[in-house]
């Protein structure tokens, strides 16, 4: 199995379709039900972080419009293709389990664990969210201003870790870098120039 596309492993998504497959015998209908509660519970995680800090005369508006941003016609191409929005399902729920770890979770290590989790889980779906997802978690914390040496480390390695596969890929030269090579020493070399 090759768990790359465009040059970046893929680990996430392809675990979710085999454990999906083992499951479920491989029911598109099934995996898109899956991906469809994985985002219902994104959206519901991010109602529950903007609640408390909302007045009450927008609280009764707020679940329709994270929905309506979450469900909108200009995201339906992904609705359609089972292995991009497991992708994004995946990445969405990381994504926000990992925001809500740095705003409610009060001991440092713990925070900085589940955030970091999160962190590479979002970054094994796609080489963007590797990016996007941490800087949106370094807004984060300078939002709400948890700046713990501990935290602080956690975060940071995991940072490093979710770019090691994007940097291999950028310093080789070569869009593609497949963890299924023929051994473990070779998938670990930067691919080679032409």
């Amino acid at each position: 199995i090759d768990f790359s596309l465009g040059g970046h492993p893929q680990i996430a998504p392809i675990v979710f379709h085999i454990l999906q497959a083992r499951l479920f015998g491989l029911s598109a209908l099934v995996e898109q039900y899956l991906c469809l509660i994985l985002v219902y519970l994104s959206v519901l995680i991010t109602f529950c972080l903007l609640v408390p800090r909302t007045t009450n005369t927008w609280r009764f508006a707020l679940l329709p419009i994270l929905s309506m941003a979450q469900f909108s016609l200009c995201l339906s191409s992904e609705f359609f293709y089972p292995y991009i929005l497991a992708s994004d399902a995946v990445n969405r729920l990381a994504f926000c389990i990992g925001v809500w770890s740095i705003i409610s979770i009060k001991r440092p290590i713990v925070r900085g664990i589940v955030a970091g989790i999160c962190g590479l889980l979002s970054s094994t779906c796609a080489a963007a969210f590797a990016v996007s997802c941490w800087v949106s978690f370094i807004f984060v914390v300078i939002w709400v201003r948890r700046f713990e040496r501990v935290f602080l480390g956690l975060i940071g390695s995991g940072l490093l870790l979710s770019l090691v596969p994007v940097l291999l890929v950028h310093l080789g030269g070569d869009s593609r870098f497949s963890p299924s090579s023929n051994s473990p020493a070779s998938a670990l070399q930067a691919p080679s120039r032409r």
